[in-house]
Order: C-alpha cells, then sequence, then structure tokens
C-alpha cells in the first residue's frame, strides 16, 4: 500500500470519518514505515490545536485583514457620492428656476395661465425630489422611478411636438434638466442598494460603538 493512500485514510480518521482501508492493514502500514507515523503525529497535532484553539491562533487577525483593505476605494466612492448629490442640488436649483415663472407669474409662452400654474406645479414636484434626494439619498429608490416616467413623458411628448411642428426646440430644451435629474436618481438608488447589501468590515473594537449609517454617511445620534 501506497503512503499516499494511507495517508488519505489517515486524514479520514482524524477528520472523524469511517476510513475505507481495514484497521488491520493501516496498523500494518503505520508499524513498517516511520515517516507515515510521523505524519499522523503532526496531523494529530495541528487539528488538536485547530479545535483547541492553538497559540497560533492566539493574536487577533483583524488589524491585517483591515490594513489589507484599499482604502483608495472607499475615498473615490466617497468623492463619486459627494460629486453626484452636488449635482443634484444644482438640477434641483435649475428645477426651480423653471417651475417659477409659471408657477408664480403664469408665464408660460405655450400655456395659458391655469395651464401655467398647474405646469409649475409640476416642475416644483421635480425640483423638490431632486433635492430631497441629494440630502437624503436613501429615500432616492422611491422617489427615481416616480421622477424617471414623469420625465421620460416631458421628453417624449417634447420630441413629438417638435416633429409635428407644435413647439419651439429652445423651450422644450428645459425638459432635459428633468430628465438628467431623474437620471441621477435611479443611479444613486442602484448604487444605495448594492452599498447597503455590500457586507462592511468593522474593527471588532468599533463593533458595539457603531451607529446604523443613513446612506449620506451621517450617523443616527444613539437614543438614550
Amino acid at each position: 500500500m501506497d503512503c499516499d493512500t494511507i495517508r488519505v485514510a489517515i486524514s479520514t480518521q482524524i477528520d472523524g470519518e469511517v476510513p475505507w482501508l481495514p484497521a488491520d492493514v493501516l496498523e500494518t502500514h503505520l508499524a513498517g514505515c516511520p515517516g507515515c507515523l510521523d505524519w499522523q503525529r503532526r496531523a494529530h497535532t495541528v487539528t488538536r490545536r485547530v479545535r483547541l484553539g492553538g497559540a497560533f491562533l492566539d493574536h487577533d487577525l483583524a488589524p491585517g485583514v483591515l490594513a489589507a483593505v484599499p482604502v483608495h476605494r472607499d475615498r473615490d466612492r466617497g468623492r463619486l457620492r459627494l460629486a453626484r448629490r452636488g449635482l443634484l442640488i444644482a438640477l434641483a436649483l435649475a428645477q426651480l428656476a423653471i417651475a417659477a415663472p409659471m408657477l408664480f407669474l403664469g408665464h408660460d409662452r405655450e400655456a395659458g395661465l391655469h395651464a401655467a400654474h398647474e405646469l409649475g406645479s409640476f416642475n416644483l414636484a421635480l425640483a423638490m425630489a431632486f433635492a430631497v434626494g441629494a440630502i437624503r439619498p436613501k429615500l432616492s429608490a422611491g422617489l427615481a422611478w416616480p421622477c424617471a416616467i414623469a420625465a421620460g413623458g416631458l421628453v417624449t411628448t417634447a420630441i413629438i411636438d417638435l416633429i409635428g411642428g407644435q413647439a419651439i426646440g429652445p423651450d422644450e430644451a428645459r425638459h432635459l434638466v428633468a430628465l438628467a435629474g431623474a437620471a441621477l436618481l435611479v443611479w444613486q438608488s442602484l448604487t444605495v442598494k448594492s452599498e447597503s447589501a455590500a457586507p462592511a468590515i468593522v474593527p471588532a473594537g468599533a463593533r458595539e460603538d457603531a451607529q446604523p449609517d443613513d446612506g449620506d454617511g451621517a450617523r443616527d445620534e444613539a437614543v438614550a
């Protein structure tokens, strides 16, 4: 019987499984093979240390693991989040500038007073959605798809009216603001969802003091 087969049988026996070799065959080989006998002793020693928690497992591996995590990726993601939220604020202000004349002055070249007020309210709602998404990214999932449907409807009808000669290009270009804001909200909602699903690596000493994240990097205050 070759040594490799014997050592596989020994490993099987150490793991608590029933070896496929008869016990007398295994014992006979070990009696005449010092190499396999030494291998069996060392295997028993290693297995015992692992099960009982030997000295080589006494030190904390967390610092080394955390040190190996690439920090620059987290920094890049943080900068991207800030840039996206800043752009959402800018689009919210632009959308508000579009809504204000229609809502407060009833001014729109292509609509009457009442229709202008309604369009202004609609655009104001989009502006508020962009602002809320920038302030509370975790709410993006609830805001993204209604805004995407609204912006998509505005752009689609604008294209149809332009083709039919019922609208002027510069006037309809303002709908691109709504489309850009909705696209950012959809992107942000998907990003927040993926980051929430990813397991966080937290040092052992900080686990008890960790507070839940609200999605925008700020910690909620602990309730006494």
